[in-house]
């Protein structure tokens, strides 16, 4: 199961990533624009700061790593390259991505414990006071206080 949803995940970003611009002359396309955001992508899931540090570890504990055919990339980026490479990409062009990983995640069934008020689903980001206010709250929403957060 985990291996069906794994490879639904890298093909959405095959599909949107061969959809993303790339304004690159010809001298400096050694690394596909999609196999850059597979490799991010792979940061996070494996949750390791660097997929080079990643497949090193492997490659020292287990004595071998298939990151490469895992992800399906063909030339694996290093992590200069791979920011290059993503750092001028608009985030409409990748942002589908996210959606169609909450889909598919949501059909495998993988999401079911984050459902909160019913149908909807609690998700953490980064940003916390993204949105602040004295009068618009209501009972679910933190207050914060001078000595802290309270519920």
């Amino acid at each position: 199961m985990e291996g069906e949803i794994f490879n639904r995940l890298t093909s959405q970003i095959d599909k949107y990533g061969a959809k993303v611009p790339d304004s690159r002359d010809g001298h400096d396309q050694k690394y596909e624009i999609s196999d850059a955001i597979k490799a991010a992508f792979g940061v996070f899931f494996f949750q390791f700061p660097s997929l080079l540090q990643f497949m090193r570890a492997m490659q020292e504990e287990q004595k071998w790593n298939n990151i490469s055919s895992l992800l399906k990339i063909e030339r694996l980026p290093g992590d200069t390259q791979i920011k290059t490479l993503l750092d001028g990409i608009d985030p409409k062009y990748i942002s589908p991505i996210f959606n169609e990983t909450l889909k598919i995640a949501d059909e495998a069934g993988i999401i079911d414990d984050y459902r909160v008020l019913g149908h909807h689903v609690l998700l953490a980001i980064d940003g916390l006071w993204y949105h602040s206010s004295e009068k618009i709250h209501c009972g679910h929403c933190l207050h914060k206080a001078k000595d802290g957060i309270t519920t």
